[in-house]
């Protein structure tokens, strides 16, 4: 919802400045669906995130790519090298990895996250919402495609908040806090506006797949986070897997980052 607000508020501003105007119907429509779909995936992607540890999510969300390839393809005829395809393999099959975890019924055997087919349709959610962005792009200028995009968010808050069973869940911690909670998450949010605004950019420069793949790298960050996060301070980040399944994960992370190399040869 702040991203929603903090849109609106960029949109008000270049709007006083003469520099932004509604575009016709068909184009204002499409600019609201990169919106639409982040706040689907992001719904899916919390709700697998009670079932399963954040690398995991992340990891499987590295999947994006191949739909990005497919989208990039169909839409835009995008073409590449082998070498880049390669990546995209290695990025997939690391990601799948990442999404194994020990069997409670097989011993000595690994199994699919339960939460996997979530992450695959909330990646796919995010492949639309990456796809429309990059069509948007192609008729707007950046900060109107931005604004517009974010602006979108604030539709399905609205609806969720006319639910009151939502609303309560929603409300209830800040009552129990403070009305000071809602300056943190208000500024935690300035923190995911920066991220969207440089990868809205770097969608203006790049190719669909290329930029969307270069965003794999976020499972080894935040596997990092977590083990070192909870060397200091054992517990502190939830997470089902430990020791020798650890130094797996940082090694399917490391396949991800040089599918992410691959894919950068032209």
């Amino acid at each position: 919802m702040y991203l929603g607000l903090y849109a609106a508020l960029l949109l008000l501003i270049r709007g006083a400045l003469g520099l932004f105007y509604f575009p016709p119907l068909w184009m204002t429509l499409l600019a609201l669906v990169p919106g639409i779909a982040h706040y689907l995936a992001a719904i899916l992607y919390t709700k697998a995130m009670m079932t399963a540890d954040a690398s995991t999510v992340l990891g499987v969300t590295q999947i994006n790519p191949v739909f990005a390839l497919g989208w990039g393809f169909l839409i835009f005829s995008d073409f590449f090298l082998p070498l880049n395809y390669a990546g995209v393999f290695l990025i997939v099959v690391c990601a799948l990895g990442l999404a194994l975890e020990r069997s409670s019924r097989l011993a000595k055997g690994f199994q699919l996250n339960q939460a996997f087919g979530l992450i695959l349709l909330a990646t796919f959610f995010r492949s639309i919402s990456d796809l429309t962005l990059k069509m948007t792009l192609n008729e707007l200028d950046y900060w109107n495609t931005f604004g517009l995009s974010r602006l979108a968010l604030l539709v399905p808050a609205v609806i969720v908040f006319s639910f009151r069973g939502p609303r309560q869940i929603i409300v209830e911690p800040i009552r129990r806090k403070g009305y000071g909670l809602l300056l943190v998450i208000g500024f935690i949010e300035l923190g995911a506006m920066a991220n969207l605004l440089v990868l809205t950019k770097a969608y203006s420069l790049g190719p669909l797949a290329l930029v969307s793949a270069t965003q794999s790298t976020a499972p080894m960050f935040v596997l990092g986070l977590t083990v070192g996060l909870n060397y200091l301070k054992p517990g502190l980040i939830p997470a089902r897997d430990t020791g020798s399944r650890n130094w797996l994960k940082l090694l399917l992370c490391l396949g991800i980052v040089t599918g992410v190399y691959l894919l950068h040869f032209e």
